[in-house]
Formats: structure tokens, sequence, C-alpha cells
């Protein structure tokens, strides 16, 4: 199981990282808010310059 994890404050709390430690899940890390996280958001960014 590999999560991809946005680092977010919100889920950077000592409990989250207690919880996926004791879990053993392997994280894929990325930047907060990286716009490769959403990619409804990089879609619409693209159509908009379109038209």
């Amino acid at each position: 199981f590999l999560l991809q994890y946005d680092n977010a404050p919100c889920r950077n709390a000592n409990t989250i990282q207690k919880f996926l430690d004791f879990e053993d899940m392997s994280r894929l890390l990325w930047p907060a808010f990286s716009p490769d996280m959403n990619p409804f958001d990089t879609f619409w960014a693209k159509l908009s310059t379109r038209l």
C-alpha cells in the first residue's frame, strides 16, 4: 500500500504520523498544495487558457 501524501499541515499532526507508522504505510510525499495532487485543477487551467 502506497499513500500519496501531500504533507499538508492539517495531516501532519503527531497522531496521524504515529498512525501511519503503526500501520507501516509507505508514503509518497508531495509538497502541500501541489497542483499534481489535483488533476482537475490542472485540467481546468489548461482548458481556460485554450478558450
